[in-house]
C-alpha cells in the first residue's frame, strides 16, 4: 500500500475518532469563512472595503496550527498569512460588476501534531452580484422608477426603515422573482399584494406600490418581511 493511502487511512480514523466524541472537540476539523462586512450575495456594480475572518474549529486533541500555514487569498490582493486558529485579515476592496459576477476568496490551513501526519484543511467563501431590490417612499406615479429609494439584493426577504414622510410604500422587484403574495409590517399585519398594491412591470422590474398613503414615525427600526408563494 502507498504511502500517501496509509495517510489517507490514518487521518480519516482520527476523523472518525473526533467524530465520536473521543476527544474535547465535537465534529471533524473545518473552516469557518466569512465576511465581517457582507454576506454571500451583494448588489450588482459594487464596490466596497471588506473584512474576511478564517477560523479553524473542530482542531482533533494534540494537534496545532502550523507556524504561517493559516492563510487567507483574495482576487488581485496580497495574501493574509496567520499562525493561530483564528485569524482576520487586513480590509481588501471588493468589486463586483453586472449579476453573476463573482468574488472569490479561499483559506487553508495545516495542522500539525508530533507524531501523527499533518491534516490540511481549505475553505471557500463566494461573494456573487445579483439584481438589486429596490424600496422606501415617495409619491405615487404611474410611470414609477428608482429615484429616491434605498436598495439591497433581491435575494433578501426582509428589510429595515425607520420614519418616512406621508407617501406609498414601494417595492421594486427583478420581474423574474414574480411569487411576491404578501407583506409583513412591524406590527404584525399583512399587506397582501393582489389587494393591497398596485403592481407596475417596467424596465425588467415589478414595481409594488401600497394603494394608499401611509407613514413612520419614531426613532425604531421598523422591519418588513416579504413574503412568496
Amino acid at each position: 500500500m502507498a504511502k500517501d493511502n496509509i495517510y489517507d487511512l490514518h487521518i480519516t480514523e482520527l476523523f472518525f475518532r473526533v467524530g465520536s466524541g473521543n476527544s474535547n472537540n465535537v465534529g471533524a476539523p473545518r473552516i469557518n469563512l466569512f465576511s465581517s462586512t457582507v454576506g454571500s450575495n451583494v448588489t450588482e456594480i459594487y464596490v466596497g472595503s471588506d473584512t474576511f475572518t478564517s477560523e479553524v474549529i473542530n482542531i482533533p486533541l494534540g494537534y496545532s496550527v502550523k507556524a504561517n500555514s493559516h492563510i487567507i487569498s483574495y482576487p488581485a490582493a496580497v495574501d493574509y498569512i496567520g499562525s493561530d486558529a483564528s485569524i482576520t485579515g487586513t480590509p481588501v476592496s471588493v468589486v463586483l460588476g453586472v449579476a453573476g459576477s463573482t468574488f472569490t476568496v479561499t483559506s487553508t490551513v495545516t495542522l500539525e501534531h508530533s507524531t501523527d501526519p499533518d491534516i490540511v484543511l481549505n475553505q471557500t467563501f463566494i461573494i456573487t452580484a445579483v439584481l438589486p431590490m429596490y424600496y422606501g417612499f415617495k409619491a405615487y406615479s404611474a410611470t414609477p422608477d428608482f429615484t429616491g429609494l434605498l436598495r439591497t439584493a433581491s435575494t433578501e426577504t426582509q428589510f429595515q426603515l425607520i420614519s418616512t414622510s406621508l407617501n406609498r410604500m414601494y417595492i421594486v422587484l427583478p420581474d423574474n422573482i414574480a411569487n411576491l403574495v404578501s407583506v409583513t409590517d412591524p406590527n404584525g399585519f399583512i399587506f397582501r399584494v393582489a389587494s393591497d398594491f398596485t403592481k407596475i412591470n417596467s424596465g425588467g422590474f415589478n414595481y409594488y406600490i401600497l394603494n394608499y398613503d401611509t407613514i413612520l414615525t419614531g426613532t425604531n427600526v421598523k422591519n418588513f418581511v416579504l413574503n412568496f408563494s
